[in-house]
């Protein structure tokens, strides 16, 4: 059966597309076939790798909820850091998803939706879902889907805020109907050159915070990764903003990964292979605050 990730965050603005691009590519340059999930009506990670326009509006994430059979993923091309051909595969969403939820055409109470349809892509051995900011049904949808979440947070106080919304609102709830497990937060749009300084002090603040949470709520304690927050950093480059709309033969979001000499970028292609071998790390060893 494939891995199962939500990127989620309460906060919008974090950075969660970013980080569901950047794992995704990793974790293809591992070896991996890695199907990307666009829950988020906004469209940022469909039209990062997909002409959005030309979409059959029937083939989206949010059809796949209602009609609960299999629907074929886009195929996107992409080079490795080798340069190596490669392919990512996608479930994108499109803006009539939007509307027709609005109608009351999607599963709107029933947070199940996409757990039993997803499990039939087991083709893939990494399924990356990027959830939307708001607390809205395909939220719910991916969360309950997932194995794993990653909590994409910035150093701003209302980024870790929404951190806390999920650890005190959202992961109980979350709990109580399935085993969804807790990677841990992931520090994004980092600018500073002192990162250590930086994670010291956040991972101080969310392990204290962490702690209140689990002693109100204990058994909490196991579906939380001991060390909450990942040693990876996902640096902030400008480069890649003006990538992610792109179009060409290849995705500009990973091409200018792959090629671009431009200090930021390199580190944040670092950060592409440290990201997916602390993912896979945690994974398979998971050890919880219980631990």
């Amino acid at each position: 059966m494939p891995l199962k990730i939500a990127m989620y965050n309460h906060k919008g603005g974090v950075g969660k597309t970013t980080d569901s691009l950047i794992l995704g590519y990793g974790m293809l340059n591992k070896g991996k076939k890695v199907l990307l999930i666009d829950l988020d009506a906004q469209q940022y990670l469909s039209l990062s790798l997909l002409d959005t326009q030309s979409l059959d509006t029937t083939d989206t994430t949010f059809e796949l909820a209602k009609r609960q059979e299999k629907i074929p993923p886009k195929e996107v091309k992409v080079k490795l850091l080798n340069g190596e051909e490669s392919s990512i595969f996608v479930l994108p969403t499109t803006e009539q998803d939007t509307v027709k939820m609005i109608r009351g055409e999607y599963p709107q109470t029933d947070p199940f939706a996409l757990r039993d349809v997803i499990d039939q892509y087991n083709e893939f051995d990494v399924i990356i879902m990027d959830l939307p900011p708001q607390v809205t049904p395909s939220m719910w949808w991916g969360l309950f889907a997932a194995e794993y979440v990653v909590i994409p947070i910035t150093a701003s106080e209302f980024s870790q805020y929404g951190a806390y919304v999920y650890a005190k609102e959202v992961l109980p709830r979350l709990t109580r109907s399935t085993k969804v497990r807790t990677l841990g937060f992931l520090l994004g749009n980092v600018i500073v050159r002192n990162t250590e300084k930086l994670i010291s002090e956040v991972r101080k603040d969310l392990q204290e915070y962490m702690g209140n949470v689990v002693v109100m709520y204990p058994e909490l304690r196991k579906y939380i990764y001991k060390d909450v927050v990942f040693s990876t950093v996902i640096h902030q480059t400008a480069e890649l903003r003006f990538a992610i709309r792109g179009r060409d033969a290849y995705p500009p979001v990973f091409e200018t990964l792959r090629v671009s000499n431009y200090p930021p970028t390199v580190k944040l292609r670092e950060a592409t292979t440290s990201v997916a071998n602390e993912v896979e790390k945690r994974t398979s060893n998971f050890i919880s605050l219980g631990d």
